[in-house]
């Protein structure tokens, strides 16, 4: 076997390869028996549009929304959310 041959077969068998890095970072990806994130009430204290992981959400000013918890979080950390 060529050293071309044998680099070849040990790139192929790399676990570093995009698809398995993927599966790495994201082990739920082809879990498909996975329940969709619990919804939760926000208010926020400014009218504006963003995207938060891929998605986006426009929010108006002292509506209440629907979003999933992990998107709460992360409005409650960045200090836009108001009391419900």
């Amino acid at each position: 076997m060529s050293d071309l041959e044998k680099q070849e077969k040990q790139e192929n068998s790399n676990p570093s390869t995009p698809e398995k890095v993927e599966d790495a970072k994201n082990p739920t990806a082809k879990d498909k028996t996975s329940k969709p994130e619990e919804q939760v009430d926000v208010r926020v204290n400014d009218s504006w549009t963003c995207y938060i992981a891929g998605k986006k959400y426009d929010f108006e000013k002292g509506k209440i929304k629907k979003v999933p918890k992990s998107v709460k979080e992360i409005l409650l950390e960045a200090g836009k959310l108001e009391a419900v």
